[in-house]
């Protein structure tokens, strides 16, 4: 099976994830981003395995590569259960502090906590930052990107009015389709134990 692998005896050839300096829990966007996930997903047990980590994260939550070489934090959406949550999910996440880089034409009307950092641009919800003042940022440490399937997002509601800078339709936009990951993703069912121990080290260091 793809994704966390049973510990072995460590191995000296290979990185250890707790190796290297460890990041500053306050300044380190990744960290904060990581912890609001584990409180938010708590609320979505039941759909854990519908959301998954992809891109650079994966490498490290397999144990090849320090947290600190670690990008910017990409998750998957593939279910239809958990697409249809898709609203209460951001409104957990916004809850938590983070914004919507764009604004959108549609959104269901309880969200309490809608702040866009564009809110003059209204094409999707799916890129989400702490800080609107860094998103110029090459690699920007603050953002997290929501993924979901193609197959699914119809699901979400008001998905097909989502456009993209270029003005295509959500049919055609990164966000809808399977972003190429050089990695299997790995679901929050089976990563969110580990960040939590991660997260519990940096609270409480030996």
């Amino acid at each position: 099976m793809a994704g966390l692998k049973k510990a072995k005896a460590r191995d000296r050839s290979r990185p250890d994830v707790t190796e290297g300096k460890l990041p500053n829990i306050i300044a380190d966007g990744r960290i904060r981003i990581l912890g609001i996930l584990c409180k938010v997903s708590d609320d979505f047990e039941q759909y854990l395995y519908q959301i998954h980590f992809v891109g650079s994260l994966t490498t490290w939550l397999d144990g090849e590569c320090r947290f600190d070489q670690v990008g910017d934090i990409d998750i998957l959406i593939n279910g239809r259960e958990m697409a249809r949550q898709f609203w209460v999910f951001l409104e957990g996440l916004l809850e938590q502090g983070l914004k919507s880089v764009y604004n959108v034409e549609e959104k269901a009307d309880a969200l309490k906590y809608w702040n866009p950092c564009l809110s003059f641009h209204k094409w999707h919800p799916t890129a989400l930052t702490l800080d609107c003042s860094k998103l110029n940022l090459k690699h920007n440490p603050f953002n997290l990107d929501i993924n979901i399937d193609k197959w699914v997002l119809r699901d979400v509601p008001g998905s097909d009015k989502w456009m993209h800078d270029d003005e295509t339709t959500f049919e055609h936009h990164s966000f809808s389709s399977k972003k190429e990951h050089s990695r299997d993703p790995i679901s929050f069912a089976l990563a969110i134990p580990k960040v939590k121990d991660y997260l519990g080290t940096l609270n409480h260091p030996k």
